[in-house]
């Protein structure tokens, strides 16, 4: 499930997988958690995809 959550800095799965440690521990509710995904979510949908640089490899 959380496979598809892998864009932005923090990605939203770790914002998730953080937040659920919280709601065991009793320090935020499932509402939060989902508001906090959602919105750090959103937020990743609308960075630039970063660039990456070409590397030539040698064939030693």
């Amino acid at each position: 499930m959380l496979v598809h959550f892998g864009n932005g800095s923090p990605t939203t799965k770790t914002i998730f997988e953080d937040a659920l440690q919280g709601m065991f521990l009793g320090e935020i509710t499932k509402e939060e958690i989902l508001e906090e995904a959602q919105a750090n979510n959103e937020r990743a949908q609308q960075e630039e995809p970063e660039e990456l640089e070409m590397v030539d490899e040698d064939d030693d």
